[in-house]
């Protein structure tokens, strides 16, 4: 990891915030670096590790609820997650592409036209189950 670390830390002058992520099996390392301060200099790196999926009961509630396929609710499980279309495909085993007309597909099943409405839809489902 030490060698993503330094171009994560020249990010920082552009922005105020990196995050980088990296995807295996079914983990997630998430590394988010922030400046402290202004002045001082400092950095500060926050890590995260987390399971992708959830866990198959997210998937099944999602579907059941919303009553998509279950590819779908698998799908919107790792929307729901914060993943990426990279990671999401990644962890698929499938092209950006598939992934984005998945997407498309998805987001017209659940009435929404963009993917912050799809999460939230989720968020809705999952808090009431």
């Amino acid at each position: 990891m030490a060698p993503h670390i330094e171009p994560m830390l020249e990010g920082l002058t552009r922005s105020e915030q990196t995050v980088e992520r990296w995807v295996r099996e079914e983990m997630v390392l998430r590394v988010r670096a922030r400046p402290l301060d202004r002045y001082s200099g400092l950095t500060v790196l926050e890590i995260t590790v987390s399971q992708i999926a959830g866990g198959r009961h997210v998937a099944d509630q999602l579907a059941r609820s919303l009553q998509i396929p279950i590819s779908d609710a698998k799908l919107l499980a790792l929307l729901w997650r914060g993943m990426s279309n990279d990671e999401i495909a990644q962890t698929l085993g499938v092209r950006v592409g598939t992934i984005k007309s998945r997407l498309f597909r998805l987001y017209q099943r659940l009435g929404v036209k963009r993917r912050p409405a799809a999460v939230l839809r989720a968020a809705e489902v999952l808090s009431a189950g």
